[in-house]
């Protein structure tokens, strides 16, 4: 007596598809991490960075703001006007009594303007103003 014995095939798996989908997923999040690596206010060229150090045990979210080479003050991506913005500082402040400005210089721009501007924001209860600068 004799048995029909059938022939086995190995089952393999095709690791090509698999391969796709992953770089596919990896480079949708290096993308995403790109774009959510620092806020953007409009196109401002910051200055060099200066070491120093940072209290890390703070967790105050700042008042964004911007200067672009013109000297117009921009909150996110909006031009404000001087009324603006003295709303904007002195409702942040009823909020936050311990709030922080985050100046966004352009590069290009007088020291002068930068003056006035924090000089502005003094006068208007920001006691605390720090200025952005682009890591090197």
């Amino acid at each position: 007596m004799r048995l029909n014995r059938s022939t086995h095939r190995s089952s393999t798996v095709n690791l090509v598809p698999m391969m796709d989908v992953l770089m596919t997923v990896l480079t949708f999040f290096v993308i995403l991490s790109m774009s959510l690596s620092a806020p953007q206010i409009a196109d401002i060229q910051l200055p060099r960075n200066v070491p120093g150090k940072a209290d890390p045990s703070e967790k105050i979210t700042p008042l964004m703001l911007g200067l672009d080479a013109q000297g117009q003050i921009i909150q996110g991506n909006q031009v404000m006007e001087s009324a603006e913005l003295v709303k904007l500082v002195q409702t942040y402040f009823q909020k936050q009594s311990n709030g922080k400005v985050l100046l966004v210089a352009d590069r290009t721009l007088s020291y002068g303007k930068v003056t006035q501007v924090l000089q502005g924001l003094r006068r208007l209860g920001a006691t605390e103003v720090s200025l952005a600068v682009q890591p090197e």
